[in-house]
């Protein structure tokens, strides 16, 4: 819009002016006194100018203004009609065309020059021509007409417009005013596409959801029939066709033309078989292995003539199926009154791929059902999946065997069956087998429906379809359970002790070889252990031998519970037995022995006779003692003969140093079973500072064990003992005692609030009951659980991550503090820590040790510290003995130390000096 003035216009300026002059004129006409006199012709002077103003100002109010108001209404329209991107027309009732505005001139049929004057019947098609006149008809009727489209061939290709057409008022005399029209064309071709587009996605959809819906109840030639059919009425063609290509991709079958074409088109006589040699200009889609289009077949190159009867061909699109390298089928459509399109190619290729698929799937389906019939009568189960896994078919015989009915497998995996006893490595085996694409022949142990185990042998094998695409698996299978019990029984006779049922000695050397190959490429010690009964010669002359085989049964069975199921036990000769143990630390093979040994020691009754027999055990470990096994059991062998020379009835190591520290071992840990009730444990604490401030930030709680013989242990030497004696459930709940009850004296010395970390063994924390004692424990020293921290290490706790977790949320749920001690020098599973209620990861004193002079170990710390600090965590350092450490920490991240440079572990009233001393405002 233009801003309007707020002064006066010319018109009033002017109008002002011939008023004033006009006052001046009759002010001169009352002064003169003769008609010559000067007032009378000034007088006569102001008239005329007065005249003059009045005349400009009535002419510029009544003239020039409103012609130039009428120029620039006209220039803002020409700028207006200038911006449309539509094309817009005036015609007059008969369609020529009067006016002509079109910014993209290359819309137009013609130039514009060569339009006006012109019919638009001239210019356009009749189809074009006679839209406009029912528009404009329309207009006339109703005073408006929308909505109404054309398609002209321009020379970028047709266009579609969509028309808008109102009827302009008449103008000039009346007698001569004829109607015109103004005619807005929207180019729409986009539109129109898409809508196309659309319209093809549901007819193509249609199409297959109807081929879908027949494939089971046709016989096949009907099916491709039906599909060839939807092919003409998709792509608007009146001929269609479809053949098979052979397995030498020289072949060529017709399997069906469409109804309209035998009916209407073609009455030719064909072989049904024919090599491609003979085929038309259609075949190149097989040579090419792509679609073929033809929109003027008369001048298509290489085209041969068609034999009588045949249809007259326009145009043609053939196109073929491939699968993997091979072409499967043909299927073309033609004469469609238009040249056909990408769209009509894409849409065609699309069906005849369905087509093809969904007649493989019915092939296979069928292939399966004959196969399914000719395996029910099979007296061996048979299984057939998908390639997921998911069971397809069973016979009768599986039924039977497996106690399924076939309802109830349908669908499932085949791992319904397992039951836990099959190794891993034989399903591993089995896959990475039939991954390459061969056979696997094995066995497995499975469970029937009714919960029984049985043994099964097997044959699976991959099975593709002609393209070489694997389609099934297929299990021939056979219940082998009875030959596995002869198998076993023969075995037992083989490799077991007919009287004791325990290894014997061929099975038992074999068994020991593995063992000593294994710990040597392994690195770890392999223990023997020989049990040879004492005076059992003197049961077995006095009593009978019936008395002494029953005692070599109840031998066998005491070292069986003792040394555990996974234990390799055997009798190796008469009254001797020997047990292997790998991987087992000295001590732990010691308290085993020991144990063994009480076992074996314990009275019993064998046929109205009390029984009390000793036993020697003599050990040697591989290789401290021997480098192959038959120097192992020769020194086992003399070990236990020493332990007979030295007084029977006790444990012997081969060597000298093992024996020494064996005896110590044992001694301690039976001392460490009354070393709470003698008042020889107690607990030190070991402060932890912030590096940020040096701020005390809390402790951990230390147990230590000061023995009136062998003075101060150390927890390295009896904490192993403690759990594998068992003691460590109540040391460690004395432990957990303790310290709270310290706590509760901090607080009531006026030390400010304390974090005490406790460690909690692997045997504690496997007790179900340890969340409620502690939160017992705490309740009853009055100590709030957030200010107790328990710490327990990394193998702990991913030993049984999900156990672990949810013992972890438990503490986490009722207030207490969770770290991760020794972190890194395990198995760090980050996906666990994520999920774990952790608060603070303890960085393990080996990293911290290497720290100044390493700069792999400066790495691995900070990748921990910022791990921590990701999950949420804090990260504090064990073990900082200096200045350079503690420096190379903070630069890391870390935020909290412990360890000598800050302060050594302290008694009870020296952490509390400590604290007062080290207190920050």
């Amino acid at each position: 819009m233009m801003a309007s003035s707020t002064g006066p216009t010319p018109t009033v300026w002017n109008l002002a002016l011939a008023a004033l002059a006009m006052a001046m004129s009759e002010y001169f006409f009352t002064l003169y006194a003769l008609a010559t006199d000067v007032y009378n012709l000034l007088g006569h002077v102001y008239k005329i100018v007065a005249y003059g103003f009045l005349y400009r100002g009535l002419s510029a109010s009544t003239i020039a203004q409103p012609y130039l108001a009428l120029q620039r209404s006209q220039s803002e329209l020409q700028a207006t009609i200038s911006t449309l991107p539509d094309l817009l027309f005036e015609m007059d009732a008969r369609g020529v065309y009067l006016a002509i505005h079109a910014r993209e001139r290359h819309a137009l049929t013609a130039p514009p020059s060569e339009l006006l004057g012109r019919n638009l019947q001239a210019v356009m098609p009749p189809d074009a021509a006679q839209q406009c006149f029912a528009a404009m008809d329309e207009a006339r009727r109703t005073g408006i007409s929308r909505g109404r489209r054309i398609r002209l061939p321009l020379p970028q290709g047709p266009r579609f417009f969509e028309l808008s057409v109102v009827l302009k008022p008449p103008s000039g005399p009346p007698d001569r005013r004829e109607p015109t029209f103004l005619v807005l064309s929207r180019d729409v071709t986009e539109t129109v596409h898409n809508e196309q587009r659309i319209e093809r996605e549901a007819r193509l959809n249609a199409a297959i959801l109807d081929l879908r819906d027949h494939v089971d109840r046709e016989q096949e030639s009907e099916f491709f029939r039906r599909g060839v059919e939807h092919a003409e009425r998709l792509t608007g063609s009146v001929i269609g066709f479809v053949h098979l290509v052979h397995e030498d991709q020289d072949t060529i079958e017709l399997v069906s033309w469409s109804s309209s074409t035998l009916q209407n088109y073609c009455t030719a006589t064909y072989d049904r078989h024919y090599p491609v040699s003979r085929a038309g200009i259609w075949a190149e889609a097989l040579r090419q292995r792509r679609a073929v289009v033809f929109n003027d077949y008369a001048q298509a190159p290489e085209r041969r003539g068609l034999p009588p009867g045949h249809a007259p061909l326009q145009r043609l699109v053939s196109l073929p199926v491939v699968r993997g390298d091979r072409v499967e089928l043909l299927m073309g459509v033609g004469n469609k009154p238009e040249d056909y399109t990408d769209a009509d190619v894409e849409l065609l290729q699309r069906l005849a791929d369905t087509l093809w698929s969904l007649v493989t799937q019915r092939r296979q389906q069928a292939l399966i059902l004959r196969l399914s019939q000719a395996l029910e009568q099979s007296p061996y189960p048979v299984l057939i999946t998908d390639t997921h896994g998911a069971i397809q078919y069973v016979n009768r015989a599986f039924t039977q065997v497996s106690g399924y009915e076939a309802a109830e497998v349908i669908g499932a995996n085949p791992r319904l069956f397992q039951s836990g006893q099959t190794p891993p490595e034989t399903y591993a085996g089995l896959w990475q087998t039939l991954e390459r694409g061969q056979p696997w022949e094995g066995e497995f142990i499975n469970r029937r429906k009714d919960g029984g185990i049985y043994f099964e042998k097997a044959a699976i094998y991959p099975i593709r379809d002609e393209s070489g695409q694997l389609t099934h698996y297929v299990a021939h299978m056979e219940d082998v359970s009875l030959r596995r019990e002869v198998e076993q029984r023969i075995r037992n006779l083989s490799d077991f002790d007919p009287l004791t049922g325990l290894m014997n000695k061929k099975a038992f050397e074999e068994r020991l070889h593995s063992e000593v190959h294994l710990a040597r490429s392994r690195g770890e010690p392999l223990s023997l252990l020989w049990f040879n009964l004492d005076n059992f010669k003197v049961v077995n002359e006095s009593l009978g031998h019936p008395v002494g085989d029953e005692l070599l049964v109840e031998t066998a069975h005491r070292l069986r519970e003792a040394l555990g199921p996974d234990t390799a036990l055997a009798r190796y000769a008469g009254d001797s037995f020997v047990a292997l143990m790998p991987r087992a630390p000295q001590s732990a093979v010691a308290l085993s022995a020991r144990a063994a040994l009480q076992a074996v020691q314990a009275p019993l009754t064998v046929r109205d006779n009390l029984l009390s027999v000793g036993a020697s055990v003599g050990i040697a470990v591989f290789p401290a003692d021997a480098d192959s096994a038959t120097a192992l059991v020769s020194a086992a062998e003399s070990a236990m003969f020493r332990m007979k020379q030295e007084g029977r009835n006790g444990l012997r190591f081969f060597s000298p140093d093992l024996q020494a520290n064996t005896q110590r071992s044992l001694e301690l840990a039976a001392a460490l079973k009354g070393a709470i009730a003698a008042n020889e444990l107690f607990l030190v604490f070991q402060p932890q500072m912030a590096l940020r401030d040096g701020r005390l930030t809390g402790a951990e709680a230390l147990l230590r064990w000061q023995h009136p013989k062998w003075g101060a242990v150390s927890p390295a030497e009896f904490i192993p003992l403690a759990e594998q004696t068992g003691s460590i459930v109540p040391i460690g709940r004395w432990v957990q005692r303790q310290a709270l009850r310290t706590v509760r004296a901090w607080d009531e010395a006026g030390l400010p609030p304390i974090t005490l970390a406790i460690n909690v063994s692997a045997v504690q924390f496997a007790q179900t009951e340890l969340v409620d004692e502690l939160c017992t424990m705490a309740r009853d020293a009055g100590v709030p659980p957030e200010r107790i921290e328990i710490e327990l290490t990394e193998a702990v706790a991913l030993r049984d991550p999900v156990a672990a977790g949810k013992t972890l949320q438990r503490l986490h749920n009722a207030g207490f503090r969770l770290s991760i001690d020794d972190f890194g020098t395990g198995y760090s599973s980050l996906s666990y820590l994520r999920d774990f209620s952790v608060n603070k990861l303890k960085i393990d004193r080996s990293f911290v040790r290497d720290i100044a002079h390493d700069e792999m170990a400066r790495r691995l710390v900070r990748t921990m510290v910022d791990m921590a600090h990701a999950l949420g965590m804090t990260a504090i350092a064990e073990g900082v003995e200096t200045d350079e450490q503690r420096a190379h920490l903070q630069a890391c991240g870390c935020d909290e130390i412990q360890g000598f440079l800050y302060s050594r572990p302290l008694e009870a009233d020296a952490f509390v000096a400590f604290a007062r001393a080290n207190a920050r405002p």
